[in-house]
């Protein structure tokens, strides 16, 4: 007897389609020359309810004894017309499309393909009418160059070329996995534009969206089980149910980077699980700090600093790691050692009460989504993972808005600052340094955040998480070129400010 055993998990989402969880065994029943769907039932089903599915989802046992359907053949099952009838039809419509459809198909041989709809509850500017559209064929498991493009049909004939990102984006929009997200249409796209794609959205969650965005730029979230479930703060329950989300959604992240890792040994199958637990703690530990003062002392910018440097040697052990997962680590790959694991493991234990009273005590969703995108930040950097600014300031904020949050923020150092910077930019070059990091902490810890918060509106929280992230980075690089002098600053400003 043909069978097959199911590589991926699959949910039948029409009545006729069979759904099976990764394992399964499926009794072979007709196999179809023309189509890449195959018919059978699973084993042990008492009622054989037969279904399709599709053929690069399982792997075949016993193949020379399953029966082939071809179109000489005189009877066919409902199942195999209803494919030959969806085909056909697809085929008179649109012939063009066909032949893209099947190109896009080729370039993933032997890798599962599934069909999505979209709804179609957006608009386009040029249209009156919303069109409909509907994914051809998409990579659902695995990864996917970025080159690769998907070809999408409107019912105006004309053909739309999407990439992976965008697609990915649309789809977590409209799936069913986020229902309190999406109500009623939210998008207002320019079909010309590549950039219309995450500029113009109009939502009541509009840093939601942003965070969606975010997120599915990475490769490895391109499996829809780890993209995280967004949340709803509007009261106390939702918000504790949030925290749990959060955590949970991280740790299957990370554990898809563990499982994507062509580990050679179990030594470094430890080290990586070692650094995956530490780097968490550590960008938890360093946000706490970051946020708990509004203005750092000598005292805590000392103590930032060395978190930093611990941050930094991670960085530097981890480097030489290909950002492409599917290729082999090098041979003279860094390996983390004793002294580096043993300070880990200290700082660790030193901040892990403040991580987790940050945690319990936290009072907005700002902050608990500006902890989980710095999280994913920490990730980016530790692998390399170039990020394109002009994208960014695309992605976040109109041109008006940067400029207007340009303007204010080089207006905000008040003449008593400026003073102080001044007396030491007439020192040496050393001094000059420590006036520039000092400018740096005094602009931003204290009256540009300040004001920031004052205007923490829907529409400008997502510029202000944004820069949040660039004024983190650069925390990182002015604390590596001021390291030689940084415990000596003659200076310490006032907490309040005026």
């Amino acid at each position: 007897m043909a069978y097959a055993i199911a590589l991926f998990d699959f949910e039948g989402e029409e009545e006729n389609e069979l759904g099976f969880t990764k394992g399964a065994k499926i009794i072979i029943t007709q196999t179809y020359d023309d189509s890449d769907w195959t018919a059978g039932y699973l084993d042990g089903d008492p009622n054989k309810s037969q279904g399709l599915f599709p053929t690069n989802y399982v792997e075949f046992h016993n193949k020379e004894k399953i029966e082939t359907n071809t179109e000489k053949n005189e009877s066919k099952s409902p199942v195999q017309e209803e494919i030959n009838n969806t085909q056909k039809k697809a085929k008179k419509e649109n012939p063009k499309q066909t032949l893209s459809s099947e190109k896009s198909s080729s370039s993933l041989e032997n890798k599962p393909l599934q069909s999505y709809e979209i709804l179609d509850n957006f608009k386009w500017k040029t249209e009156k009418q919303p069109p409909s559209l509907e994914i051809v064929k998409v990579h659902e498991k695995g990864l996917i160059s970025k080159t690769q493009h998907f070809e999408i049909k409107m019912d105006n004939s004309n053909v739309k070329t999407l990439t992976w990102e965008d697609i990915l984006w649309l789809r977590s929009i409209y799936t069913k996995h986020y229902p309190n997200v999406c109500t009623s249409p939210l998008l207002d796209l320019k079909p010309t534009s590549r950039k219309h794609f995450s500029t113009i959205l109009k939502c009541r969650k509009l840093t939601t969206q942003q965070f969606l965005y975010r997120i599915t730029e990475h490769p490895l979230l391109s499996q829809t089980d780890v993209i995280p479930t967004l949340f709803n703060t509007s009261d106390k329950k939702s918000f504790k149910k949030a925290k749990k989300e959060i955590e949970k959604k991280s740790q299957i992240f990370w554990k898809t980077v563990h499982h994507n890792f062509p580990v050679p040994d179990t030594k470094l199958s430890q080290q990586i699980d070692l650094f995956r637990k530490n780097l968490i703690e550590h960008s938890k530990s360093i946000n706490n700090i970051y946020h708990q003062h509004k203005f750092l002392s000598i005292d805590k910018y000392n103590e930032l600093y060395k978190q930093l440097q611990s941050l930094s040697e991670i960085y530097n052990h981890w480097s030489a790691i290909p950002f492409d997962w599917r290729n082999e680590i090098p041979e003279n790959c860094p390996q983390i050692n004793e002294p580096l694991k043993k300070s880990l493991t200290a700082m660790s234990q030193v901040f892990k009460e403040i991580s987790n009273s940050y945690l319990e005590h936290g009072k907005s969703e700002m902050d608990l989504l500006e902890l989980f995108l710095l999280e994913y930040e920490q990730m980016y950097s530790c692998f390399k993972k170039p990020f394109n600014e002009r994208d960014r300031s695309q992605l976040y904020y109109h041109e008006k808005e940067q400029q207007q949050l340009n303007f204010e923020k080089k207006t905000i150092v008040s003449e008593k600052d400026n003073e102080k910077i001044e007396k030491l930019r007439k020192n040496t070059t050393e001094s000059k340094k420590r006036a520039d990091t000092i400018t740096y902490i005094t602009l931003v810890e204290s009256e540009y955040f300040r004001k920031t918060r004052i205007r923490d509106t829907k529409q400008k929280l997502g510029s202000y998480i944004d820069l949040q992230i660039d004024l983190f980075q650069d925390f990182v690089k002015k604390f590596t070129e001021v390291k030689n002098v940084i415990s000596n600053i003659p200076i310490e400003f006032d907490n309040k400010i005026n």
